[in-house]
């Protein structure tokens, strides 16, 4: 087992620009849409200020779904006091947000590159939650939280 550290976030559904709410699915698809379309890179923002910087690796979950993404930390800040690389960019439906409401509320943010899109069968038996030895796919706990490699 590995004891290299993976954070995991299931995705909720979230407000965009204009307070149009956006579900989880298309929260995952808007994300890994601008991967594609800019070298497997793009910035994922966490809903609070908690900045999980231990982990290397990012799975973004949903909640309903047999789809999600892994991707590997290129690295990560909060939008009060951390700038990011110009060669990564936050997908065009949150662009807005980010630039005024994240920076107000501190969040953070991480650097995203090498995304993966994965079948949630292909998390199974994989990873399991650090502090309780239960399988990422499986775990029903809060989020996000730490993982390591089975």
């Amino acid at each position: 087992m590995s004891d290299e550290k993976i954070v995991v976030y299931r995705l909720i559904p979230q407000d965009a620009d204009g307070g149009i709410n956006i579900s989880a699915e298309q929260v995952l698809k808007a994300h890994y849409e601008h991967a594609l379309t800019h070298d497997g890179r793009v910035v994922f923002t966490a809903t609070s200020s908690k900045l999980y910087d231990k982990a290397k690796q990012i799975i973004l979950l949903l909640p309903h779904s047999d789809v999600a993404l892994k991707t590997d930390i290129h690295s990560s800040g909060k939008f009060s006091n951390d700038t990011f690389d110009s060669q990564f960019s936050v997908p065009e439906k949150f662009q807005q947000e980010t630039l005024e409401d994240e920076i107000a509320k501190g969040v953070a943010w991480y650097q995203l590159e090498n995304t993966q899109l994965l079948i949630r069968k292909e998390l199974k038996n994989q990873y399991i939650v650090e502090n309780n030895g239960n399988d990422i796919s499986d775990y029903k706990g809060n989020s996000p939280f730490y993982a390591i490699h089975r």
